[in-house]
């Protein structure tokens, strides 16, 4: 009753209100189904920061498979380690696990549940090669700003007091991966280049990986170490996107105007040719990174090559505002100045922000279709308080403008798809990229643990249980 329904206060009010419950349960439910309950909230031990609940989640985390499928031996073992599961454990202390094996074996003997052979031959085989799963995701700046989003929208819900239980789509896997190549790429950085690392600090990185069609965020990493530095350079730090923001550019020429016909098309002749426009601070002359130039080229090649001067021409043409509004559809909230530098990229972003280019990789993505960065793939929070209210958050905000018919806006994204597509496959040659784990569906989380990875491998013992058997049990609600 204190797991699901109280708090850990240690008070003889809590006391009373137990028993309370203890007796209400007991007249509302079988002791099959109040077994059940205990069995599948139970802790049985630690991942990391997530906790191993249930005896399901407890059979994947030890044995690598469900609890329907456990031997005499193994259900043993996972029995007895409900006393101590940190004192027994198969990774940590095998000599104990093994010793508490055999005495819940000879209590079961005892109790004439299972015979004498049966005994003695569960208690001669070994604990079996037992892998010690790998170290678990630790998304110190993810949970920062889950929390900080969850308090936003959910203003009156106490994570610490109330019993919650959230679903992400972030991939363990993917996220260890990510937390990786940030300091390794960091510290080879500075290797390489001595002058970039401060006195005094060290060099700063940031990744986020999206799924580009539910914009689940898939991996999260802020900085090198969140020990050192809790500022959260995904979501906190700006910065120019640069060439990244041409696709935006592109999309803004191709798109259609009140004829029906768009500004250019990707056989439109530019002239790259040295350019002055005048501005408030003064001539600006743009040029190409090569510092050359190559006189008449199509649209489409300028993409390709990153050409700046020709992006130039196609922004002043179009006007800075019309590259302003179609970059606030697609999704970009970061407030951008109508310059005619904007069409280089000299708006400030923050990567989390910065979403654009993993949409332009998809025809059905268009400036008025875009998927929101979300915690969950359906969600972007699922909340089941165990206080009988129940909260949620809408999977998709509330849009705050109409949408285009979806054939205009598909026929405008599928030719800046495919040059996009182009442009990247030019630059960055294909190459098989590491499987994904199948999503499954989480188990109930601690106050401690209050946030469930649900697209990872790493976490899946911990988190992938399903009841032993699907309850129907109203005081179940909670997990």
């Amino acid at each position: 009753m204190k797991n699901v329904f109280l708090t850990h206060e240690r008070s003889l009010v809590r006391k009373l209100r137990e028993a309370w419950l203890a007796l209400r349960v007991e007249r509302a439910h079988t002791k099959d189904e109040i077994l059940e309950a205990y069995l599948n909230t139970i802790y049985l031990g630690q991942r990391g920061p997530v906790s191993v609940v249930g005896v399901d989640a407890a059979a994947r985390h030890y044995f690598g498979h469900s609890a329907r499928t456990l031997d005499l031996g193994e259900s043993a073992l996972v029995a007895g380690m409900i006393r101590g599961p940190g004192y027994y454990s198969p990774f940590t202390h095998p000599e104990r696990a093994l010793e508490r094996r055999a005495r819940v074996l000879a209590k079961l003997e005892k109790a004439k549940l299972i015979s004498a052979k049966e005994a003695a031959a569960a208690a001669k085989r070994p604990l079996g090669k037992v892998a010690k799963p790998p170290a678990a995701a630790r998304p110190a700046w993810f949970l920062a700003k889950l929390e900080r989003d969850l308090a936003a929208e959910l203003p009156r819900l106490d994570l610490r007091e109330d019993r919650v239980a959230v679903f992400t789509g972030l991939d363990g896997q993917l996220q260890l991966e990510a937390e990786r190549a940030v300091r390794r790429g960091s510290e080879e950085l500075e290797a390489a280049y001595p002058r970039l690392r401060r006195a005094g600090s060290k060099l700063q990185a940031a990744l986020v990986a999206l799924d580009p069609t539910s914009g689940a965020i898939l991996a999260y990493v802020g900085g090198r170490s969140f020990g050192e530095s809790q500022f959260d350079r995904v979501a906190q730090a700006r910065r120019q996107p640069g060439s990244a923001f041409k696709p935006v550019v592109l999309l803004a020429a191709l798109r259609r105007g009140a004829d029906g016909a768009p500004a250019f098309t990707l056989a439109s002749l530019l002239d790259d040719a040295p350019l002055e426009v005048e501005t408030p601070q003064g001539p600006w002359r743009p040029a190409n990174y090569e510092k050359d130039f190559r006189g008449l080229v199509p649209l489409r090649r300028a993409l390709e090559d990153s050409l700046n001067v020709p992006f130039v021409r196609v922004g002043l043409a179009l006007g800075p505002e019309a590259i302003v509004e179609v970059a606030e559809r697609m999704g970009i909230e970061s407030p951008l100045e109508p310059v005619p530098s904007l069409a280089l990229g000299a708006g400030e972003v923050s990567p989390l922000g910065w979403r654009v280019p993993t949409r332009c990789s998809r025809t059905a993505a268009s400036a008025s279709h875009r998927a929101p960065p979300s915690t969950s793939p359906t969600q972007r929070a699922r909340c089941s308080p165990s206080r009988r209210q129940r909260a949620s958050v809408p999977s998709t905000p509330p849009r705050s403008h109409s949408s285009p018919p979806r054939s205009r806006a598909r026929s405008t994204a599928a030719p800046a798809t495919r040059c996009a597509r182009s442009a990247t496959t030019a630059l960055w040659p294909a190459r098989p990229a590491p499987p994904t784990m199948r999503a499954t569906p989480g188990s109930s989380a601690t106050r401690r643990n209050w946030w469930r990875p649900c697209g990872s491998a790493s976490t899946r013992a911990s988190r992938s249980a399903s009841p032993v058997r699907a309850p129907h049990s109203p005081f179940l609600r909670a997990s």
